[in-house]
């Protein structure tokens, strides 16, 4: 698995996380600093004395503090917001595993994809460092246990689902590696199984070609009649050999590069040559 997908879902499982232990815990010391500040008349007892009896009659009286949910509200808001994103990564993750819309994207799509996957993980790591370093949540509100029940619960799903996108988005990715590598593997290995070859003249070539059965190294000499014509091919098979069957010859398709270069050298000689002078002595 990708070290940088990786970051990014321990990042936003983090943040959800963070978000639910700012909403679900409670302070004693900030409550009672908010209780000092916001409501001073709160829990205010009043003595009445009854002078006729002597008696002392007292009133008491208790003021609910009112509950500022705005900080909860803005907090939510963000969970929400975190979970669009998951909501797009989802997205993103089916559109490559659609099997219909993946045969059409090319490798260079796949590797932007990855590119913006990783300057998302950059964005999130940078928004991670601002909630470290901010302001604690109002820890002074808690909510019921059922309704705190069933965020946990919610909580441990989308692990779960991040956990099961981040394997598939890995795997995509190994994909595309194994894409790559062996198109450069089977190019190598065309360019071997076709051998190397020397230039002699213009009719005759040698040959040096590993035997795959063996691994031995084979050479040949490969001669060409004086009428042959390396740019006329009867058909080019499958595997990557020229056939010229006027002269029943076939030759891979390198060493009919090979030709065609040195004839056409040879054609440019002759063009070049302003001829010769018989005329001595005059």
């Amino acid at each position: 698995m990708d070290f940088t997908t990786l970051t990014i879902l321990a990042v936003l499982s983090f943040i959800l996380a963070w978000f639910g232990i700012m909403i679900f815990t409670t302070s004693p010391k900030e409550e009672e600093e908010q209780a000092k500040t916001e409501a001073p008349v709160a829990n205010v007892e009043k003595y009445v004395v009854n002078e006729e009896n002597g008696m002392k009659k007292v009133a008491k009286i208790a003021e609910d503090p009112v509950k500022n949910d705005n900080d909860i509200g803005m907090y939510r808001e963000l969970v929400e917001k975190y979970s669009n994103t998951i909501a797009q990564l989802r997205q993103r993750v089916d559109m490559l595993e659609n099997p219909g819309g993946f045969s059409g994207i090319s490798n260079d799509k796949l590797i932007d994809w990855i590119t913006e996957l990783r300057n998302e993980n950059k964005y999130l790591k940078s928004q991670l460092d601002k909630f470290k370093g901010g302001i604690m949540a109002d820890e002074g509100s808690a909510l019921n246990p059922e309704k705190e029940s069933s965020l946990k619960l919610e909580n441990m799903k989308l692990r779960e689902e991040l956990e099961r996108h981040a394997n598939r988005v890995s795997n995509l990715e190994k994909e595309v590696e194994e894409l790559k590598s062996g198109l450069s593997y089977y190019r190598d290995i065309v360019n071997k199984l076709q051998g190397s070859y020397t230039v002699i003249n213009r009719y005759n070539y040698r040959t040096c070609i590993r035997d795959p059965n063996t691994g031995e190294f084979q050479y040949e000499l490969v001669k060409f009649p004086p009428d042959f014509d390396p740019f006329n091919p009867t058909y080019i098979t499958k595997d990557g050999t020229e056939i010229y069957e006027r002269f029943g010859i076939k030759i891979p398709t390198k060493l009919g590069d090979i030709v065609r270069e040195e004839f056409r050298k040879s054609a440019e000689y002759w063009e070049e040559d302003t001829g010769v002078d018989w005329k001595l002595g005059q």
